[in-house]
């Protein structure tokens, strides 16, 4: 055990005397941390899709509500987002649901639709509070709400004057919504007088008036939202969303960090090779695998040190939060785990030191950027997500962000740690077993 402790000090002491293998692996990753941490801003909100992405809950279920869903998936500016990606439909029955997205960051908003929301769309003429839209937005997203707010207002008149093509049931709504009115007991005297004598003008225009020459069902702008929705706030989990975009750009400059490295150590063996130190070191009296094991050794030690610096330096220069440090911890042993076993791999990759440091750059790029190294898991569609599942980078980012920011559970780690162990076996088994022929 002296002998491999011996060896990792070895490789430690000439990895950190190499100033320009330093730059790429502490350098490089902070500058990454903190150019892209200003540059992506506000990260983490909202997905990476077009649009303002809400939940919508329908507990109305009519006519009414179909029509204003329809009006709502047609609308360009909103994205009406399934809760997961192979539901047959966007729509939410559970308002909890939609609560906890909101909650959580996953969406700007839910717009839930009240039961009796269809029965009467003329109600919000006579200000009926139980026919109301009910909007929860998170308090820290003002501006979208407004935006949301006039959105809401545009599809839900559309909604409402595109059924004035059923006279019979205007009619009846028409009636209802007067009844309604009469029933008020909150509106004062002259209020009262001014919607009936709306609905009255209103049922008369009904009965005489040619649709098909109008051509009604516009787009209801500049009439107001007429007191048809309340805006609710919902508190946001603080725990569920990065702070800042730093929290979002340090895990991909510590993975950055961590490719460093891995290849720097992946360069010394081939080095150690073709200058002749490892066959001076195998004619003595230690095994192959004490050689390797040493220079393991070094690597997990290299990348779990890397990373406390780079950390240390998040929260201190960043104030980037820590959620766990439990879980960080695990978080970091997996990773560095994962990044040992591709410096083994990637130093089978050539004969010369160029070919490996090319050969290896040229094959982890690829990986590195589909894993979210350029582009931020949170902001990536689903497609790319499902693709960045066959990249350990991905893997070494979830596990790091869900210990930092994504208040991952022991249970939520165990999936991304254990990927990340076993594909830093696999790697370092294909390594070992390739050593030989390289050498030969």
């Amino acid at each position: 055990m002296s002998s491999i402790l011996t060896l990792t000090f070895k490789d430690l002491t000439l990895l950190f005397r190499d100033k320009a293998g330093l730059f790429w692996i502490l350098a490089f990753p902070l500058l990454y941390t903190g150019f892209f941490g200003m540059v992506l801003g506000g990260a983490g909100g909202g997905g990476g899709s077009s649009g303002l992405s809400i939940a919508l809950v329908d507990e109305d279920r009519s006519s009414g509500s179909a029509a204003l869903i329809a009006e709502l998936l047609a609308n360009d500016s909103l994205k009406i987002a399934r809760q997961e990606e192979d539901q047959d439909s966007p729509v939410l029955t559970d308002m909890e649901t939609a609560r906890m997205l909101v909650g959580k960051g996953k969406r700007v908003a839910f717009v839930q639709i009240p039961p009796g929301f269809g029965d009467h769309p003329f109600a919000i003429f006579s200000g009926e509070t139980t026919a109301r839209l009910r909007v929860g937005v998170d308090p820290t997203r003002s501006a979208e709400a407004g935006f949301l707010r006039g959105i809401l207002t545009q599809c839900a008149f559309k909604a409402t004057f595109s059924r004035f093509g059923d006279r019979e049931l205007l009619a009846l709504e028409i009636k209802a919504g007067r009844e309604a009115l009469s029933a008020q007991t909150d509106l004062i005297g002259p209020q009262k007088l001014l919607l009936n004598g709306l609905l009255s003008a209103l049922g008369t225009f009904v009965e005489g008036a040619n649709f098909d020459a109008l051509g009604l069902g516009g787009e209801g702008a500049g009439m107001g939202d007429l007191n048809m929705m309340e805006m609710v706030q919902v508190q946001p989990d603080a725990r569920a969303k990065p702070a800042s975009a730093f929290e979002v750009s340090l895990p991909q400059g510590l993975v950055w960090g961590l490719m460093g490295v891995a290849l720097g150590f992946a360069v010394s063996i081939v080095r150690e090779r073709t200058q002749g130190t490892l066959l001076r070191l195998r004619t003595s009296p230690l095994s192959l695998f004490q050689l390797f094991a040493g220079k393991a050794l070094a690597c997990l030690a290299g990348c779990m040190l890397t990373m406390t610096f780079l950390i240390g330096v998040g929260v201190l220069a960043l104030n980037v939060r820590i959620g766990s440090p439990g879980l960080l911890l695990l978080g970091m042993l997996a990773t560095s785990f994962c990044f040992t076993g591709i410096m083994m791999v990637s130093s089978i990759m050539g004969r010369t030191e160029q070919a490996v440091a090319g050969a290896s750059w040229g094959a982890m790029m690829p990986f590195a950027m589909l894993g979210g190294g350029m582009i931020p898991l949170v902001a990536m569609p689903p497609w790319l997500v499902s693709a960045s599942d066959y990249s350990p980078f991905k893997w070494a980012i979830l596990a790091l962000e869900g210990a930092i920011w994504r208040d991952f559970a022991l249970a939520d780690m165990l999936q991304p740690c254990l990927i990340l162990v076993a594909t830093g076996f696999a790697f370092y088994a294909l390594g070992l077993l390739g050593y030989r022929r390289v050498a030969a």
